[in-house]
């Protein structure tokens, strides 16, 4: 048997469930919500744009209505409370939990004859049929419409050793790494999507599970045991307990892209930091149900949060929620790959970071391409982080941005962004003119010709100080204590020969 196969679990709806009578006083009779929908409501619940093969016949994206009731009541109000409430039920006796994901497809032979599908991807068959029986008695079914199928093949984390070469220095964004400690240099392969700064310090943000014991990797184990006897070690422990859970490595290492396959240490992942305090979240660098960390870069030079597509290098400054149509994937930072995203909500379950919300990204995912950012070049943002993949079918998941940057930020509030701006100086009369390209216009006071490169670069640094200390709400009389070190126009963040690197917003 291969690897990957569809299951033919498609529930047929008995006849005599096809309508349902309630008794309230009156005879009435309900149509399931798809019945309910006209012919040209049901033509528009399907996508037309891309199908793909299942079983022996196609499946597209949904699309219109029946996207709608999906992901604003189906979905978020039906099967994902299901599975979080029964998920001790289902994994009963397993040392390890499978991946597993599910979704909505329209399916059919035909795209004006496709009918809403619930789709639950997994490659465990003990497990799969536990979870379907679950499906088959909620109302999606009866109530909705929807058919029922299960689709066996992996859903891997993306986390493992990749044939993908580190490119030159066009950024942090997309930057290969191998997880490592002071000894070993392991064959997990993760990305850097790009960079934060919190406190004057930068961070590399990516995933948490690449730095997770292999205990939590894609590999599941073939042993179930469908007693009915409850387990007393379930992986469902580890969310209950995120603070006691140890990373295997903490170090991220990248090889020479010269191909001497030489490593370099990027940063590593701090347990505690000076002026780090946090003594609501520990660990407070990392996140496993959020599935997050922050790697500390010890490069001294500001990451550039920048991605070179066809139309030219974008600067990301921000983070927005996620949008259907064309996205890059930035698995590297010159080489970003073009994808299209759905806008149909998914759930994913993985051992480490329990049940999450995701979305679908046309694309086929490759070892290491976790962590890596999916960027609205239009909107010049971050949609979201790619956390795991399904080969069989060439669909990236990814967690929405929003999640991962307000998880980080409810820990370190001064987390922002690190733009990277241009000077460009103008000469008008006696003063230049300095202009922040995407920011606001300085004037030198002094007569350009009387001050040296380094007063004018040291008057622009403290103005960029004196903006710094208004977004955070300093004043000089609250400065006692402070550790000035971590100023900008100490730290050179806003000044590098020519360059503000890191201008608030």
């Amino acid at each position: 048997m291969s690897d990957t196969m569809a299951v033919s679990t498609m529930i047929e709806p008995p006849l005599n469930n096809v309508k349902h009578s309630y008794t309230t006083g009156l005879q009435a009779t309900c149509e399931t919500f798809w019945q309910g929908l006209t012919l040209e409501e049901k033509n528009a619940s399907t996508n037309p744009e891309y199908s793909r093969s299942f079983n022996d016949e196609h499946a597209w994206d949904p699309a219109g209505p029946v996207q709608d009731a999906w992901n604003k009541t189906i979905y978020p109000n039906i099967l994902k409370p299901l599975f979080l409430g029964n998920g001790e039920a289902i994994f009963k006796r397993r040392r390890k939990q499978p991946h597993y994901i599910i979704t909505c497809w329209m399916v059919g032979k035909e795209r004006q004859s496709a009918h809403p599908s619930v789709v639950f991807i997994c490659d465990d068959a003990k497990f799969s049929e536990k979870a379907l029986k679950l499906v088959r008695k909620s109302e999606v079914h009866g109530r909705w419409g929807f058919r029922v199928y299960g689709y066996r093949t992996k859903i891997a984390s993306n986390r493992g050793g990749s044939d993908r070469k580190a490119e030159g220095n066009g950024g942090i964004c997309g930057t290969l790494f191998n997880v490592g400690d002071e000894s070993n240099v392991y064959d997990y392969s993760a990305t850097i999507g790009g960079a934060v700064v919190i406190n004057g310090v930068y961070f590399g943000v990516t995933v948490s599970h690449a730095f997770l014991d292999a205990h939590y990797g894609d590999q599941t184990d073939g042993s179930d045991d469908d007693s009915d006897e409850s387990s007393s070690d379930t992986d469902l422990d580890i969310l209950e307990h995120e603070e006691s859970i140890k990373l295997r490595a903490t170090q991220a290492f990248a090889t020479d892209s010269t191909g001497s396959n030489q490593t370099r240490l990027l940063g590593d992942i701090p347990e505690t930091m000076p002026g780090f305090e946090n003594g609501r979240t520990q660990p407070a660098f990392w996140s496993i149900e959020a599935d997050w960390a922050l790697i500390r870069l010890i490069d001294s030079a500001s990451p550039k949060n920048s991605v070179s597509t066809e139309d030219g290098e974008i600067v990301l400054s921000k983070y927005s929620v996620w949008a259907e149509g064309r996205v890059w994937a930035a698995v590297g930072p010159l080489k970003p790959v073009p994808a299209i995203a759905s806008q149909t909500l998914c759930g994913l379950s993985t051992p480490y970071s329990g049940f999450r919300d995701v979305f679908a990204l046309r694309m086929k995912p490759e070892p290491g391409d976790c962590g890596a950012w999916v960027v609205n070049a239009d909107e010049k943002s971050v949609v979201g982080s790619i956390v795991a993949g399904c080969s069989a079918q060439d669909i990236t998941y990814v967690a929405p941005a929003t999640e991962i940057f307000e998880g980080i930020k409810s820990r370190f509030t001064s987390m922002q962004f690190p733009p990277v701006h241009q000077l460009s100086p103008q000469k008008v009369g006696s003063f230049e003119l300095w202009r922040l390209l995407g920011g606001d216009l300085i004037k030198v006071t002094r007569p350009a010709r009387s001050m040296t490169e380094e007063e004018r670069r040291l008057r622009i640094a403290r103005w960029a100080t004196r903006r710094w200390m208004r977004k955070v709400g300093l004043r000089p009389s609250t400065m006692k204590g402070v550790d000035k070190s971590l100023l900008p126009e100490q730290q050179g963040l806003y000044l590098d020969p020519g360059v503000v690197t890191s201008k608030p917003n």
